[in-house]
């Protein structure tokens, strides 16, 4: 078993979002529409979310946990997160 240090994880990362970023760009969000947007975009399938880099999903997912405070469950009742 392959055991790394914390820094070579981290360099392993950096590496890993360059080497994305050529393929997958981050997109800007910077305000709540862009968020918004993005979201119904992914929503309408005009986007795969796939196909988003991991750098934007972070962000995506970031802003969804600090924005909402309850989020429907799958039979459409609350819970917290």
């Amino acid at each position: 078993m392959l055991e790394l240090s914390v820094d070579e994880t981290r360099l392993l990362e950096e590496y890993y979002n360059t080497t994305q970023e050529k393929y997958a760009p981050v997109q800007v969000l910077q305000t709540e529409s862009d968020y918004l947007e993005l979201i119904e975009a992914i929503k309408k399938k005009l986007i795969d979310g796939s196909y988003l880099s991991s750098l934007t999903l972070k962000e995506l997912v970031t802003f969804l946990v600090d924005k909402y405070q309850l989020s429907p469950s799958d039979n459409g009742t609350t819970m917290l997160p």
